[in-house]
């Protein structure tokens, strides 16, 4: 057993504990209806959690051209391809089927995520082909729609090109905003986004397309070996690689089956194609030296073929010993296995206990204000009872006091915020600025260059994005500072809650605490559409003072960032639009002259929204520490008022209470509790290899 797989295997033994422990907590602790709700609606995240998280190492964003083949290789990849043989015409033909649909002619589809889930008693119904879940545009909430759907029924949500009369009725007059298929069956412990691509239509697909590209710990970039890369390419090429802000990209040529010819050079049709692709990214992905950016091409595109490898399934199945040596020899002419091989050296380099510890850290976050409670309970019950009444009403004036002091904590956090921002803003501006980078490095190019022809305004447009983030990685540039400025940020954040949290508590609970730390900064796995939306307004209202934005504060912050992202986030590389969304656009109608002015002059406008896109961004993370130490704060104070609530049924109907029995029955319950938060604080510390 490898390190990493030692880390799964504990973190599903804790997720486990902690997911029965917090079940069993009705049992032992009294409260109210709502007490019970939340715990309830706890145990149902933290086993969504469990289900999900424990099975998934890594997300990896698939992004290609129209019918590259990214839904056939995804199905493939997680070895849900199966090859059928059909009569059609009165001859026998070939059938593959996936989980997703592809099709060999363009089609406008969703995003879709594909999550294996660990759903060993079928309480998810994951089992075959899936369970499938949709999100509509006109609303927040997931909606199931079964397990198990035909190919059709999957398509007519997936695609809207296909015949809605497949879907639900009352689903056949919605738009489709995404949709999600758990999966219990897969080769690679991966979250796997299937991405339409940069540039749609719909706005809302464009704004999840951000997301997912944010959160993907690595990129497989699907071309297709029928043709070779071209200047079509080159706009969501470009797009990837202003986005993978040192993100692993995996480069894939597939469906080799169907470009087998040998050609004069003895070499399949497909190794030219390979050739090719490995050439155009050579010749169109440069550093300013004129050397391949190796950093983003890695080693060039591997072949594979899914239908090969789903063919010698097919075959093996057989039994016949002749079928099965041939089924063998296709699966590894398939080359998946190659694939996943590099998928998996991802996961091990660091994404896999990096998925561990932020897992561990979100399910210690949600489990501890639970402990803390029956802590509190097991406290209650050891209190005399000629001093239960003193306790009570010390109890109540500490929660107003602590409810005042919570209110303003918040508002000085929100203070510290803009200060640590106006810091990074400052570094745009001076003489050495952004914009006069971008003159100094580009214009010279520009005027020797015909921006009219879309090969050439790519060459510029990649030496922009370099030159932008050569200038924000610099010394004292607003990366390093920003970096230095967030890390201090939730010092300070620690440190305030930690005060804030102590003077609420008696001496002799002083010595019991466990100190907050960084960690517990992580925000939830999950979030209500109105959690977003306030970290959303937050952080528009702390950035309109620091750096009043021409289209709006709020539209910066989508456009940046897309959904919420786990912190720490590296801003420089997280907020998407910092490049890809100020790409320069021209009419070939006009002459190379204004082209070329129009250009340069573009070059202060993008130097300007860049600067408004990372102070934005910067907004957003230090806005979700603000929401988590609110949370923390509301923990804290739901934790008082329990212990009064407790407290008061003690005074009100001690004729009825077995002290000694109660105690004796909290006692093991604590303990099991303390047990799981001091495994998951040690696995949410993992150690990078």
């Amino acid at each position: 057993m490898t390190d990493l797989e030692g880390l799964r295997s504990e973190l599903n033994r804790t997720l486990e504990l902690g997911c029965r422990w917090l079940a069993g907590l009705d049992a032992v602790l009294p409260g109210d209806g709502g007490a019970r709700e939340q715990r309830a609606a706890d145990v149902e995240r933290l086993v969504r959690l469990h289900q999900r998280a424990a099975s998934s190492l890594i997300n990896i964003g698939l992004l290609g051209g129209f019918s590259s083949g990214k839904s056939f290789l995804l199905s493939g990849l997680q070895g849900h391809l199966t090859l059928r043989q059909v009569i059609h015409g009165g001859v026998l033909a070939d059938q593959f089927i996936g989980i997703l649909p592809s099709a060999p002619t363009p089609t406008t589809s969703c995003p879709a995520t594909v999550v294996p889930v660990k759903d060993s008693e079928g309480e998810l119904r994951a089992g075959g082909r899936g369970f499938l879940r949709v999100r509509f545009t006109d609303s927040d909430v997931w909606e199931e729609i079964g397990p198990d759907l035909s190919p059709i029924e999957v398509a007519a949500y997936a695609s809207t090109e296909t015949n809605v009369t497949a879907r639900r009725e009352r689903h056949w007059d919605r738009v489709v905003a995404e949709l999600e298929l758990l999966i219990d069956g897969y080769q690679l412990p991966a979250k796997l986004y299937d991405l339409p691509g940069h540039g749609s239509p719909n706005e809302i697909h464009n704004q999840i397309v951000r997301d997912r590209v944010h959160n993907a710990d690595c990129f497989i970039y699907v071309a297709n070996a029928t043709r070779s890369l071209s200047d079509d390419d080159l706009d969501l090429m470009r797009f990837l690689h202003a986005e993978h802000g040192g993100r692993r990209v995996v480069w894939v040529v597939t469906a080799i089956d169907r470009a087998m010819e040998i050609g004069l050079d003895n070499k399949p049709a497909w190794q030219a194609t390979v050739d090719l692709n490995n050439r155009y990214l050579h010749e169109n992905f440069t550093l300013p030296d004129g050397r391949p950016d190796l950093g983003f091409i890695g080693g060039g595109f591997l072949p594979v073929s899914p239908a090969m490898e789903a063919r010698g399934a097919f075959e093996a199945a057989s039994g016949e010993p002749d079928r099965v040596a041939r089924g063998n020899e296709l699966r590894a002419a398939g080359r998946m296995d190659d694939l996943r091989r590099v998928i998996n050296d991802v996961v091990r380099s660091g994404a896999g206990r990096h998925h561990v510890a932020l897992v561990a850290a979100q399910t210690r976050a949600a489990l501890e204000p639970h402990w803390n409670v029956a802590v509190d309970e097991l406290r209650t019950l050891r209190i005399p009872v000629d001093q239960l009444t003193g306790e009570h009403d010390a109890l109540r004036s500490r929660v107003r006091t602590f409810s005042t002091v919570a209110r303003s904590t918040i508002a000085r956090l929100e203070r510290l915020l803009d200060e640590r921002l106006r810091t990074v803003d400052r570094a745009f501006s001076g003489r050495r600025a952004l914009a006069h980078h971008l003159h100094g490095e580009l214009d010279a190019q520009v005027r020797e260059t015909d921006v009219r022809r879309p090969r050439n305004l790519h060459r510029v447009e990649v030496r922009k994005t370099q030159a932008i983030e050569e200038w924000l990685n610099q010394d004292g540039a607003p990366t390093p500072l920003w970096d230095q400025q967030f890390e201090a940020f939730k010092s300070d954040v620690v440190a305030i809650l930690a005060e804030v949290v102590r003077e609420s508590m008696t001496e002799d609970e002083l010595p019991r605490a466990r100190r907050i730390n960084v960690d517990d900064l992580v925000p939830p796995a999950e979030r209500s559409p109105a959690e977003v939306q306030d970290i959303v307004q937050r952080a528009a209202g702390i950035v309109s003072l620091v750096a009043p934005l021409a289209t709006g504060v709020a539209t910066a912050l989508g456009v940046v960032t897309g959904g919420l992202a786990l912190i720490p986030i590296g801003v420089a590389a997280a907020a998407g639009a910092l490049y890809g969304g100020i790409g320069y656009r021209k009419s070939r109608r006009d002459s190379n002259d204004v082209a070329r002015t129009d250009y340069i002059n573009h070059l202060d406008l993008a130097a300007a929204q860049v600067r408004q896109n990372f102070i934005s961004a910067a907004g957003q993370s230090g806005s979700e520490v603000i929401e988590r130490a609110q949370r923390i704060l509301g923990d804290r104070r739901s934790q008082l008022e329990q212990r009064i609530a407790s407290i008061a049924t003690r005074m009100t109907d001690s004729e009825h209470y077995d002290l000694e029995e109660r105690i004796r029955a909290l006692e093991p319950v604590v303990a099991e509790g303390r047990e799981a938060l001091t495994a998951l604080t040690d696995l949410s510390r993992s150690p990078n290899p």
